[in-house]
């Protein structure tokens, strides 16, 4: 039987694993597929999307083994075995195969950016030199590349929980190093995780030798009658003293022994909750994100997915009822979670009406979840329009992705 692998094991680190699958000929088929100079291309996915992505998940992941293993979940969960590896070339140069790739790792970008998805694409943008709807295609082809990183490292070397969690601080090591400027800021993290400064220790101060004293002559002094009182009056005071402790001694005995309370500390289950959307669901994402009591970074946004509105109205179609259902069981389980219902469209048509919109649309979510027993005090919902593009509305498949309703966590 193969035994697990630690972190050392390997060659390389996990970045160099994940750079080594972007040859010349991976960046030629994603640059065509962008529409971007294939020199900026390589810059904004090697130099700037694995990076600002391995810091995310060093964020959101690397903080124990059990991090780690949560990953590492994602990454069976999602089928992430590594073999789009085989053709990674062929998978990113265009047509439905893309999509899928780039569904999915869009689908993710809140559980491994948080709610600063946006800003790092704009940082991504400027410092490649691309459209911003490139660098934030970039983003969502580097996501499934790193799972399936993962995924074939589990597959093929035993990579448990482990010595996951020691790639990952491996990979905390070297963010300074690897990281565009301004990456840090961007994550909203004061520090990318370098390597620790050991500061010297301090040198005590010098104690200052004792100085050489000269005995000074001392006068005569007469014989004293002191010395004759010490004696009967230490008697004394030695006889009630010992009474005294004989007396506490018996209080002490007197008294009746305590019994230790001693509290146990009550452990709370996670509660159970069963969904019907696939672990990369944002329901699925929006679950393990209240589920986890060491992120409480917030607002964190989730775009949901199968969500969809009759043409140019707030009529929810049928086949949305089962993703208000899984985000209402979610809700439920977590009462103290508060939620923005925020609607966006494309900027097709009138601004004002698209506005209008998407208020619409947001509330539309909003009652659907009171309807299932959402207290309405949790839930707000808010319309943007056209006004915050996720991708460049040039393209249908850029406006599809305009079009989108997300549920933003303000508070856990």
């Amino acid at each position: 039987m193969r035994g697990y692998m630690s972190w050392e094991a390997f060659d390389m680190n996990l970045f160099e694993l994940v750079k080594s699958q972007l040859g010349d000929d991976v960046i030629a088929k994603v640059a065509s597929t962008i529409g971007e100079n294939p020199a900026a291309a390589a810059k904004t996915l090697t130099g700037g999307a694995v990076p600002a992505l391995l810091a995310g998940i060093v964020n959101s992941f690397g903080a124990n083994e059990n991090g780690a293993a949560r990953l590492l979940d994602l990454v069976t969960a999602g089928k992430h075995d590594g073999s789009l590896l085989g053709n990674l070339a062929g998978a990113l140069g265009g047509g439905a195969q893309t999509d899928a790739i780039l569904n999915t790792g869009k689908s993710l970008m809140g559980t491994m950016l948080g709610s600063r998805g946006d800003a790092v694409t704009d940082l991504l943008s400027s410092f490649g030199g691309v459209r911003r709807s490139s660098a934030s295609s970039l983003l969502g082809m580097a996501i499934p590349i790193i799972l399936n990183v993962l995924g074939k490292q589990t597959r093929s070397n035993g990579l448990n929980a482990a010595g996951l969690f020691g790639m990952l601080q491996g990979v905390k090591g070297i963010l300074g190093s690897i990281a565009p400027p301004g990456l840090g800021a961007a994550l909203g993290m004061a520090d990318l995780g370098g390597p620790a400064t050991v500061a010297p220790a301090p040198v005590a101060p010098a104690t200052p030798a004792p100085m050489p004293t000269t005995a000074a002559a001392e006068p005569e002094r007469k014989p004293s009658i002191v010395p004759w009182l010490i004696v009967p009056i230490a008697a004394i005071l030695l006889f009630f003293g010992l009474r005294s402790c004989q007396d506490k001694e018996t209080a002490a005995v007197d008294v009746p022994a305590m019994e230790e309370s001693v509290v146990v500390p009550e452990v709370i289950a996670a509660p159970a909750v069963e969904l019907q959307g696939d672990a990369n669901s944002a329901a699925s994402q929006l679950l393990a994100f209240l589920r986890d009591a060491n992120d409480a970074s917030v607002p964190r946004t989730f775009v949901l997915d199968n969500l969809n509105f009759a043409t140019e109205t707030a009529n929810l179609d049928a086949d949305s009822a089962r993703t208000v259902d899984d985000v209402s069981k979610v809700l439920a389980a977590y009462p103290s979670a508060q939620v923005e219902l925020q609607g966006h469209t494309d900027s097709s048509g009138d601004a004002d009406k698209n506005r209008e919109l998407s208020q619409s649309r947001a509330e539309a979510v909003r009652q659907a979840l009171v309807d299932r027993s959402i207290a309405a005090d949790r839930l707000t919902a808010r319309g943007f329009g056209a006004d915050n593009p996720r991708s460049s509305n040039d393209t249908p498949e850029g406006r599809a992705e305009n079009r989108r309703t997300e549920v933003v966590v303000t508070a856990k």
